[in-house]
């Protein structure tokens, strides 16, 4: 029975490691093949290996042997395009040694709550047993809870509920050891408390798993999200210039009634009529007719456009882009990253509603191959959280900034958002 335990609580132990292993390089990397059963395979393998191993009970060959598998698993199963082999191999090593000194800090913490409990296991066998299963407590927080955040390619999204569900799913750990610390004590049933020990370490594995795959879920979402939001904007945009094509064909379409109509009134000598029909004209175009901010004309008819729509509002529209061209520029991104700061501009000076000298100001300045842009407007205080502004839009709260800053990042930019004195302030950086 003694045997049995120990076999199966270094299986136990050693599938911990090798499946947060291998889950640490699918998040990090690439997987080199398609077929889910190789990597199902490498980690029931990896696990069998090292069992066999551990009950030989040599640390430095079951240290070499960890490093060998990693490194394989690492060369020939994944990839990463960023990243050569040598790099790969040494981020999993490093991490594989993380995990070690993690259990070292397990079997002493068990080590020091017997201690300081006075508690005194005759059994050396579940002694063994408390400390390879409970151990592995800290290596799975350790995980999920702090390095994800650091190797996610995407933004580990935790909530206050989560964090309450992790410390509860903690200290009920904790005190479940203490429970079997108390049962072992007065040597009861062995077999049932190995049992107990297996359930409160895949219990932790499996619900911070699904943790994880909530916090996918949500990237995932949010991802779709801006995907219809800048889809939207985009449409929008196109309506728009739809109506202002169609305003400009009438015109064309009336304009040899026009022009006859002024020649008419300068033969008749009628000259008041003449400029005051002229300036209809005029007002009727100057709309479709887009002002030259920089030269780039996506850029230059969004900003008419954003004119246009706050034309006869009480907020003041400054420009001053110093002929900075932003032809370096993809239309999409344009739209997207221009687009969405100046409606959430707009937006935050229509809701103000005790002041009428609102104003936005738009400015940029070029710094070699950089380029700066400043977005300035009048604001009501503002929320914070996480260095972001809390948005009231409900769901969809966030996304045009999450498109903002993805469509920043493809010009190697930065983004930073502050307020200071009424002012809500955007600044960022593209690399032209």
């Amino acid at each position: 029975m003694e045997k049995f335990l120990i076999m199966f609580c270094a299986m136990l132990s050693c599938f911990i490691v090798a499946y947060i292993v291998f889950q640490f390089m699918d998040e990090r990397y690439q997987r080199s093949y398609q077929k889910k059963f190789i990597y199902i395979l490498s980690v029931v393998g990896t696990t069998l290996i090292m069992t066999i191993l551990n009950l030989l009970n040599i640390p430095i060959l079951n240290l070499s042997a960890w490093l060998m598998l990693v490194a394989i698993g690492a060369r020939v199963l994944y990839f990463e395009n960023s990243t050569n082999s040598v790099k790969r191999i040494a981020e999993c090593e490093a991490f594989l040694i993380i995990i070690a000194f993690t259990e070292a800090f397990g079997v002493i913490l068990i080590k020091w709550l017997l201690q300081i409990t006075a508690v005194q296991i005759d059994n050396p066998v579940m002694v063994t047993c408390l400390e390879v299963t409970i151990s592995k407590i800290p290596v799975i927080f350790l995980y999920y809870i702090a390095v994800r955040g650091f190797i996610k390619k995407y933004a580990v999204i935790h909530n206050k509920l989560q964090y309450i569900a992790c410390l509860v799913l903690f200290l009920y750990s904790f005190i479940n050891t203490l429970v079997i610390m108390s049962g072992l004590l007065h040597d009861l049933d062995n077999g049932l408390f190995a049992v107990d020990m297996c359930c409160i370490v895949l219990a932790d594995l499996y619900l911070l798993y699904f943790i994880k795959v909530t916090d996918e879920k949500k990237a995932y979402v949010m991802k779709v999200r801006a995907l219809e939001q800048q889809a939207n904007l985009q449409y929008d945009y196109y309506l728009q210039q739809e109506q202002n094509y169609n305003q400009t064909i009438q015109i064309l379409h009336d304009t040899n009634r026009h022009i006859q109509a002024i020649k008419e009134l300068c033969v008749s000598g009628n000259t008041e009529e003449t400029i005051k029909y002229a300036e209809q004209i005029g007002s009727i175009l100057k709309p479709l007719i887009p002002t030259k901010y920089t030269g780039n004309a996506i850029l230059d008819i969004l900003l008419s456009d954003k004119v246009r729509q706050i034309e006869n509002s009480e907020i003041s529209f400054i420009v001053d882009l110093d002929g900075i061209s932003f032809d370096f520029m993809e239309a999409i991104d344009i739209t997207t990253i221009f687009g969405n700061l100046l409606d959430n501009a707009l937006e935050s000076c229509e809701s103000i509603q005790d002041r009428k000298d609102k104003e936005i100001v738009l400015t940029a300045e070029r710094f070699q191959e950089i380029v700066s842009v400043t977005i300035k407007n009048d604001c009501n205080p503002v929320k914070w959280r996480s260095g972001m502004p809390v948005s009231e839009k409900g769901e969809n709260r966030g996304i045009g900034l999450l498109n903002v800053r993805k469509g920043i990042d493809k010009y190697d930019g930065n983004l930073k958002l502050r307020e200071n004195e009424g002012k809500f302030i955007a600044e960022f950086f593209l690399n032209t």
